[in-house]
């Protein structure tokens, strides 16, 4: 018969809680420069002394009036940059010119 360590079993599943409910940010970032790490949402993190520019995309949903009156949404790409101070960095949510903000890709980033 196998026993398994409660207090184990709960860590774990209070492990898994946490990522669900509060997210991971640092495991779906990627680093763009030394020490820059962006998310594909809205994030950047610089933990360097420098001032870094990013570079890259945004996806969005656009609303369309129709001729009849009714509205449908299209996928747009928009050319997103910012300026990253040490600390974090929250892409304006005006990137999408009116629509929402599904995902973003930076693409490249360098010291100013």
């Amino acid at each position: 018969m196998k026993r398994y360590n409660i207090f184990g079993v709960g860590v774990g599943f209070a492990t898994l809680v946490a990522a669900v409910v509060f997210g991971s940010p640092t495991a779906v970032a990627q680093e763009v420069a030394p020490g820059v790490r962006c998310d594909n949402w809205r994030y950047c993190t610089n933990v360097s002394d420098s001032t870094f520019v990013v570079i890259g995309t945004a996806d969005c949903m656009v609303p369309v009036n129709m001729d009849d009156g009714s509205t449908e949404y299209v996928r747009t790409t928009e050319s997103i940059s910012g300026v990253i101070p040490p600390g974090t960095w929250e892409i304006d949510y005006h990137a999408c010119g009116g629509g929402s903000l599904q995902r973003t890709d930076i693409t490249s980033a360098f010291p100013r």
